[in-house]
């Protein structure tokens, strides 16, 4: 008999001689190894089954594989540096009968005990065979810590990684689109992401890039605290993702998902005549009367307009016309519909809405004078494919697939391959309609001799936007369909304001590995990492012809065809409304500001930029584990990182923003050593260490050009740096290649440099054979961005004044982590934790001004901010394999509750003044005021094995059935509803629980020798459940007195008209009566408000997939 931590288990093994061999540790040599702990330890004590004496120089193998060891003097054996994934291990000495010890499983980073107890050797008895049951509590788990295996990946309703990170328990996340999930309340920069040793965080700022293909994962670990020592320049969380590598015979995989065209929220597409925002315009009883629902915010109806003296000369017309120039600059599939029907109709409005909508609705009425539109397309144009504010009909999906295997003529060389493509259409309009992300894969490794050799290749490439007005100066392109809306009814038209980016990655990297002996190896890394930023600002179909000097036709939209040849318009033209033709704005970027027929919409470009961004990062990584004893595993490493950062992000439009330009020069050195210890004595597991991080600053400019780090220097203010004419009428203009300007060029430089100390400490503890207890302390520092250090912002429409810069003498922003937990077997069968955390954080960075004598002021990133993170976790987790119900069904599932409370506020100054006579300003020491919403989360598994049912040929009816659903609920926020203005009155409602059921159904197909095949079905928002997503802050609280159709203002009366309906009356002690409560959205007394396309999100989604193997 043997057993395994956690509960027993049995196997037998082949004979072998009765003392070490040395062929055998020769073959422990070459153990497979990555950096960043990727690999796990077996370990544990062959006895005598009578005797309980222990046995030395037992030989203990990985079945299937060379590598293994011998027991010592006291029969204890280990084996280190194993790759994740299941084993079966072989224990044989001459006189005793060979055991085997089937599913081991093996996890990055953790020690797996498996015992052995072998009878003397009897007649007939070959071997015995025993299976190993994974211990229900992981001893040497000192934090806060999840292995997620391939298998749950594959049968949990995931489609991607960033879906498993945010089910997990301490992510505070709860829509399937979130692509910046917050850790323990730490944004997502604050993390590391860790691919077969290789960190994907992109230094420029901070952020993972964590696109991979799930068909491709080994094993991932998701740490979020009692991180070891071996983990620097980090404060929140490690994803740690081993995947596959190729075998000994060629196999893959192929993998599709695909979701419909449909639209992604309730209600009707945004855009079209059935849109509450839309229908004033095009109702033609509406668009032409004073009384339509938007006359209080200024439209006033299309009679109205045409006589108004102050017509836009380029928006004249009668009121026909000018409806029909609407419905032209708006153009929906009904807009488009509406307008074949005007050029077919001979203009008639009415007899055109009722072709396309069907009649008007009883009691409507038309006014009379509208008169006729005459509508011309020109000629070869296909109104059709005009449409551009039209969203739901594209599909959504991803498409995988891997291939591996030895390289032919190589042997031993294996390779594998993983390639992945991703599309989600965007929820509004955009100039590009959906995200779009390509990448591949690929990793070949051989040995020589004692060493390892594995050569890893990455490339992605990423497109899209971010919020209305696409990548910001970081560059992050989101995957969440609903970020490209901002929220402004303003901005929902122009949606060439945006411009979509595109991020391109690669990383090379080679990696070592040489094992010394059976209990030492080494490993050195090097790897190359290059991200290049883009803005893909040529998406217009044509080139402006230019009308007035300075203007283009996309502006004018006037040329009288009575006064020029067609043949001089037709590159452009694209419809005739009236007497004039128009082209096809407002597609396409503009550099001048202009505004709809209403007056009220823009339409020009607003945020067209060039971005020449990049950043260069090699890494070289160096380490030695050593197995000093069966107690001690001793580990210590460097790193060392060079990066090259060049940034050159410029306004192309400045008439509209203002103009700026940011740049950035410099090569920083990073630089990390530890030392760690992990002790194991008798259940008790201790990880010690302590790290030294250091950061080496390029040759930065000083303030001034004396060499003093003056704040108030001359050379910050207006006119005194290089003078660049950004004008874009001048004949040198060229936007693709702008004048650069380098403060840096002309200022002193020095050299600088910060070295941080930080120690770490986990310790696990058994207090009774079910249950531990487990501690973690640790100081975590962060760099911060690359941008914080050393971008400058110039106004190039102010004499290039600086506006703002970083600050290379910021200090990492520190967290100090401490943890507390508990760990209980339940009836062998279940897995509880309970787990207490807080986390100190400070010297985060924020922005403080600097106000010279009698000019403008500028912004520099310091050291101010801090916040306190506390928190309680419960997880219970009922594995696999467990718990067997009738017919061979299996039952699995977990449920989490993540408790967290966070506050924070700032500290010193953040206004600064060189007149002497004016102190500088403190910040507020006001604290935020918590706002607790606990998250929970369930998944419950059953399945069946793999023949149950008739069938035949590879196929079973009901065998190889997986249903998994997935639940999540979070506490709605907390804000202040005080229409009576009662004093002392805050926080006193909270809005309704969000809620959620997902699901993922897995049927094999069939079964065939060495091809697998199965469907999938994945439902999000399984019950069409739906949800109003509250406003944000300046939705209800602020007032503008801006914009006719300013979005604070609009969504502000639809809000505050949403909350007077409601059966809610506020005490004048803040306390609240009545039936309903924010959120709720059933009642005929309910005014909903006119944006509910935008607010009732996460439509029931379904994805349909098919799974190949081979």
């Amino acid at each position: 008999m043997i057993h395994s931590y956690g509960g027993p288990v049995m196997r037998s093994s082949v004979l072998l001689p009765g003392r070490p061999s040395a062929f055998l540790l020769m073959l422990a040599f070459l153990l497979p190894v990555t950096a960043y702990a990727q690999s796990g330890r077996i370990a544990g004590r062959v006895t005598d089954a009578q005797s309980g004496q222990p046995i030395p120089g037992v030989n203990v193998v990985i079945e299937g594989t060379t590598v293994g060891t011998a027991t010592d003097v006291d029969g204890y054996y280990s084996i280190i540096n194993v790759a994740p994934g299941v084993y079966s291990l072989r224990a044989t000495f001459i006189g005793y009968t060979p055991l085997v010890v089937e599913g081991v499983e093996v996890n990055i980073d953790l020690t797996t005990t498996v015992d052995f107890e072998l009878q003397e050797e009897a007649i007939g008895l070959e071997e015995v065979v025993v299976t190993s049951t994974p211990p229900i509590i992981q001893r040497d788990i000192a934090g806060s810590e999840r292995n997620i295996s391939a298998d749950e990946i594959q049968r949990s309703p995931y489609q991607n990684i960033n879906q498993v990170i945010t089910s997990q328990v301490s992510v505070n996340a709860v829509s399937r689109f979130n692509d910046r999930p917050e850790i323990r309340g730490s944004s997502i920069e604050e993390s590391k992401f860790i691919v077969d040793g290789i960190d994907q965080v992109d230094p420029l700022t901070n952020r993972p890039y964590s696109r991979i293909n799930l068909d491709a994962v080994q094993e991932v670990k998701m740490q979020t605290g009692g991180f070891s020592a071996e983990y620097g320049n980090l404060r929140s969380g490690v994803v740690n993702v081993v995947t596959r590598e190729g075998g000994d015979r060629y196999s893959g995989s192929f993998n599709i998902q695909y979701s419909p065209p449909g639209l992604k929220h309730f209600g009707p597409m945004i855009y079209s005549h059935q849109s509450t925002i839309v229908q004033p315009f095009v109702e033609p009883w509406q668009a032409f009367s004073n009384t339509n629902e938007f006359a209080e915010e200024g439209f006033a109806g299309w009679l109205a307009e045409a006589a108004s003296p102050s017509r836009d000369p380029q928006h004249t017309g009668s009121a026909a016309e000018l409806y029909a120039l609407w419905l032209w600059r708006h153009r929906s599939q009904d807009s488009i519909d509406m307008l074949k029907e005007l050029s077919r109709n001979g203009g008639n409005i009415r007899a055109a809405w009722e072709a396309v909508h069907g009649s008007l609705p009883a009691g409507a009425s038309i006014p009379d004078g509208i008169g006729t539109v005459d509508v011309e397309f020109a000629p070869g144009i296909d109104p059709d494919e005009q449409t551009f504010h039209e969203v739901g009909d594209m599909p959504d999906y991803n498409i995988s697939a891997t291939f591996g295997g030895p390289v032919p003529f190589l042997n031993p060389v294996k390779f594998f391959l993983a390639y992945d493509r991703q599309q989600i259409e965007y929820m509004s309009a955009f100039p590009q309609p959906a995200y779009l992300d390509n990448s591949l894969r690929g990793k070949v490794t051989t040995r020589i001799g004692n060493t390892k050799i594995n050569l890893n290749g990455f490339w992605s490439r990423q497109k899209g936007g971010d919020g209305g007005q696409g990548p910001g100066i970081d560059g992050w392109i989101s995957t969440n369909p609903y970020n490209q809306f901002d929220g402004s009814n303003n901005k929902m038209w122009y949606t060439h304001c945006a411009v979509p980016g595109q991020q391109t990655r690669q990383i090379y990297a080679a990696q070592l590995t040489h094992t010394f002996n059976a209990n030492t190896f080494a490993q050195l890394d090097v790897s190359h990492h290059r991200t290049d930023y883009k803005m893909l600002n040529d998406v217009r179909e044509t080139k402006p012809l230019a009308a007035v000097p300075g203007q283009t036709s996309a502006l004018q939209g006037l040329l009288n065809p009575d006064g020029e040849s067609f043949d001089e318009i037709k590159d452009w033209a694209r419809i005739r409304i009236g007497d004039y033709w128009y082209d096809e704005a407002p597609v396409g970027y503009s550099p001048v500001w202009w505004v709809d027929v209403t007056g009220y919409y823009r339409m020009s470009s607003c945020n067209v930029r060039y971005n020449n961004t990049y950043s260069r990062k090699w890494e070289v990584k160096g380490s030695v584990t050593s197995q000093v004893n069966r107690n001690n595993q001793v580990k210590a490493g460097f790193t060392v990182q060079n990066v090259n950062l060049q940034q050159y992000y410029y306004a192309l439009d400045p008439s509209v923003n203002g103009g700026s330009l940011d740049q950035a020069d410099a090569r920083p050195w990073m630089v990390g050593l530890y030392a760690q210890d992990k002790i194991e004595y008798q259940g008790f597991v201790a990880n010690i260490g302590l790290r030294l991080d250091g950061i080496l600053h390029d040759a930065f400019p000083l303030l001034d050009g004396t060499g003093d780090a003056g704040p108030y220097s001359t050379y910050l203010l207006q006119g005194n740096t290089i003078r660049t004419d950004y004008d874009p009428n001048s004949p040198d203009y060229d936007p693709e290649k702008p004048t650069e300007i380098r403060l840096s060029d002309q200022l002193a430089r020095e050299k600088t440099s910060q070295w941080r100390l930080s120690p770490r400490i986990g310790i696990s503890h058994p207090i009774s054979t079910v249950a531990k207890l487990f501690f973690n302390y640790g100081h975590m520092y962060q760099w911060a961005d690359l941008f914080s250090y050393y971008r400058i912002n110039y106004n190039t429409r102010q004499g290039n004044r600086v506006q703002s810069m970083g600050n290379p003498l910021l200090a990492p922003a520190r967290t100090i982590a401490y943890e507390v937990g508990y760990e209980q077997n339940l009836f062998d069968r279940m897995n509880l934790r309970l787990t207490g955390y807080y986390k100190d954080i400070n010297d985060e960075a924020d922005w403080a001004s600097y106000v010279p004598l009698g000019e403008s002021s500028y912004s520099r990133r310091t050291n101010q901010r801090f916040r306190d993170v506390r928190g309680v976790e419960a997880f219970l987790e009922l594995r696999r394999g467990v718990v067997t119900l009738p017919y061979g069904m299996d039952l699995s599932g977990w449920g989490s509750v993540n408790y967290l409370v966070e506050s924070g506020g700032e500290f010193g100054y953040d206004q600064f003044f060189e007149d002497p006579t004016r102190q500088p300003v403190q910040v507020s020491t006001e604290v935020s005021d918590p706002d607790v919403r606990p998250l929970v989360k369930l998944n419950v598994s059953l399945s069946t094995p793999e023949e149950l049912g008739p069938g035949g040929n590879g196929f079973s009816l009901l065998g190889g059935l997986d249903v998994s659903l997935l639940y999540t609920w979070q506490r709605g926020f907390q804000f202040t509803w005080n229409p009576e203005n009662y004093p002392l009155v805050e926080n006193n409602v909270r809005w309704a629980p969000y809620k959620r059921w997902d699901l993922r159904l897995t049927k094999s197909l069939f079964t065939q020798g060495r091809f697998d095949a199965m469907f999938y079905l994945d439902i999000t928002n399984l019950f069409n459940q739906k949800y109003l997503t509250p406003p944000t802050n300046t939705e209800f609280t602020s007032n503008s007195d801006g914009w006719a159709w300013d979005s604070t203002k609009w969504f502000n009366t639809q809000f505050v008209n949403y909350m007077e309906s409601l059966d809610l009356k506020v005490n004048e002690d803040g306390s609240v009566e009545g039936s309903q409560r924010p959120g709720d959205y059933k009642g005929d007394n309910i005014d909903l408000p006119d944006w509910t396309s935008f607010r009732f999100l996460d439509k029931r989604d379904i994805y349909f997939g098919i799974r190949l193997y081979f």
